[in-house]
């Protein structure tokens, strides 16, 4: 930094330094949370403090600060405060008002949701599926898993192995022969009879069983029984419990042994390199890997590996349940409080340690290892992104590599449902928590189908109250009339962004896009070029968040003009008829008995829907 910016800094440092003494004079020596804040009120920094006032004091040292709470503090125009009765308290009261605030001079955890469980229903024929969310007292569930392949896995499992129905209950209520997940041999086929429910019973029983770890037993009764079946000269029926018996057997052997002498813990390393920690978090249950996920958290250079394990946990386990143990691969700062606090969030005993040796080090050991990959993979993804925005700025000669690039895209079926998306990259990869979809105006407002005016409205939508950084480029799914819409409405914003248009090429082939610049007459680039295939890999990502808005607006209309205009069929009657059979399409394929079989449908109204569906 220049010796005159230097100076500057300094000199807003301490003038904004006064302000935060002014502070501490007033301050309790009590926990609490505080907040720094700049001249727009915007949170810059959320922090907790065992005693406030020596925690803020801090703040006024101004040789002992890094330069990034140097520049906070130069930043700060006011401060707020929060007072609790413990430390722990407070602990648990910063991670949520950082997830909530999401400071920029904190340390981050970003782009977290709740884990996903398996449920097993309450019902005659149980069925089998994924869920997040609330959970039913009446249900059974099991998780949450730490990563969704291995709740696809698990899923696959029951299903292969114990032929466990999937579908809905209107679709079991209403089906007349087996679906494919019979003839594929991943479900019985309860919904018609092809089995009893005191056989589809025992196989949930094994199923649950299965679930809690118990595989020796399971596989002790269906060796039982294909024995039994093998000696009643019953071949096929041995057979399918020789394969169920295969497949318990390999999943048994990919287990690793060191999670017996855990029941119900997660596994945590950190690796630390450069401005980015990977946190690689093992789940455990039932003595079975439940899969495991990597969560990066961007922070100073030099960081301690510490302090940002100590900014993850809070922010992690306020999101997620806590388990029984836990197993970290080295201490958090302010270990003994972080340890109080969770075991305030915590519904059973909770344990928190740092194994040296043993079964549980060899599973730390494991997950350190897998950070240090995924970190080690994340560098070079970056090094790739990065050589592709070097080359964009070098083929379109933009003032500066782009780092933070928007890709907008229009989705609609001749003009109807229209919906806007956009979504970021940056240079990680896509920032999913940014992605957004824009609703187009009513009909008058815009031309139906006008791509050009739909373009221009998004556009407006996004920064005529902007806030914060610009993006460094705007990528726009269309061609030349796109483009001059875009740039055309910058304008009018006083807005200067580089736009790039990618249209289709010849016989709207992939390869053959045309690129569109204010400045420079269409080109292409070479079909073998990465720097297309990034270039594509964008735009493909707009279209594919804007078509899944776009059909999920689509279908809801559909039920909307189905049902809405029959006579007599009012919110309830309509939310009933669709609990029961799923969609319109069902509702006009049943019969007038099968509608009678919903509360509040008579003879009368059964043959009024009937009649308006099927015209």
């Amino acid at each position: 930094m220049p010796a005159s910016e230097t100076a500057a800094a300094s000199q807003a440092y301490r003038k904004q330094s006064a302000v935060i003494q002014a502070y501490v004079k007033t301050l309790p020596r009590a926990p609490g949370v505080y907040r720094m804040l700049d001249k727009d009120e915007k949170i810059l920094y959320i922090g907790k403090a065992q005693s406030l006032a020596v925690r803020v004091r801090n703040y006024v040292q101004y040789a002992k600060l890094p330069l990034r709470l140097q520049r906070m503090v130069s930043l700060t125009v006011t401060m707020e405060f929060i007072t609790t009765e413990t430390a722990s308290d407070a602990l648990i009261l910063e991670a949520n008002m950082i997830k909530k605030h999401q400071p920029p001079f904190n340390v981050l955890l970003k782009d977290v949701k709740s884990f996903s469980n398996i449920a097993i229903t309450n019902h005659p024929f149980p069925r089998v599926e994924k869920h997040r969310g609330k959970q039913q007292a009446k249900d059974t569930y099991y998780g949450p898993f730490t990563s969704m392949m291995a709740v696809q896995e698990a899923l696959k499992t029951l299903h292969k192995v114990f032929q466990l129905r999937n579908c809905r209950d209107h679709d079991f209520n209403t089906r007349t022969r087996p679906c494919l997940q019979y003839h594929i041999k991943q479900c019985s086929a309860p919904c018609v009879g092809l089995i009893t429910q005191e056989a589809y019973g025992e196989t949930v029983k094994m199923a649950h069983g299965f679930m809690e770890g118990d595989h020796e037993k399971i596989l002790s009764m269906l060796q039982t029984r294909m024995q039994e079946a093998a000696q009643a000269q019953q071949y096929e029926e041995a057979a399918l419990y020789r394969d169920r018996i295969t497949r318990l057997s390999q999943l048994d052997h990919r287990h690793n042994r060191n999670m017996r002498h855990i029941s119900h813990g997660d596994i945590i390393g950190i690796e630390t390199r450069d401005h980015t920690s990977c946190i690689q978090v093992f789940g455990i249950r039932h003595h079975q890997n439940y899969g495991s996920q990597a969560f990066f958290m961007t922070h100073e250079p030099g960081a301690k590996p510490e302090d940002i394990l100590a900014c993850f946990l809070p922010q992690f386990y306020t999101k997620q349940s806590l388990p029984k143990t836990i197993l970290l691969s080295r201490a958090p700062t302010d270990f003994p409080l972080i340890l109080t606090a969770l075991k305030s969030l915590a519904t059973a005993p909770l344990t928190i340690s740092v194994p040296q040796k043993g079964p549980g080090k060899a599973l730390v050991d494991e997950a350190l290892s897998n950070a240090q990959g995924a970190l080690q993979r994340r560098a070079l993804q970056s090094l790739s992104q990065q050589k592709y925005r070097e080359e964009i700025q070098r083929y379109f000669s933009l003032e500066k590599t782009p780092e933070y690039i928007e890709v907008y895209d229009n989705s609609h079926l001749q003009g109807t449902n229209a919906l806007g998306a956009m979504i970021v990259t940056g240079p990680d990869g896509f920032e999913k928590n940014r992605y957004r979809q824009f609703n187009m105006p009513k009909e008058g407002q815009l031309e139906k189908g006008d791509d050009y005016a739909m373009m221009a409205y998004m556009i407006r939508r996004r920064f005529q109250n902007h806030e914060g950084e610009l993006p460094d480029l705007l990528l726009i799914d269309g061609g030349e009339g796109q483009l001059s819409s875009v740039t055309k409405t910058l304008k009018e914003l006083n807005l200067v962004i580089p736009v790039i248009a990618i249209s289709k090429g010849v016989d709207r082939h992939a390869g053959r896009e045309f690129f569109h610049t204010v400045d420079a007459a269409p080109r292409q680039l070479a079909p073998q070029d990465p720097c297309l295939h990034y270039l594509q890999r964008l735009r493909d990502e707009a279209h594919r968040f804007g078509i899944t808005g776009h059909r999920k607006r689509r279908s809801k209309a559909m039920v909307k003009s189905a049902l809405d205009s029959i006579p007599g069929v009012g919110p309830k009657r309509k939310k009933a008829l669709l609990l029961h059979f799923g969609s319109p399409d069902r509702i006009k394929l049943a019969s007038v008995n099968e509608l009678l079989k919903v509360p509040g449908i008579n003879d009368a109204l059964a043959t009024t829907i009937l009649g308006y569906l099927r015209e």
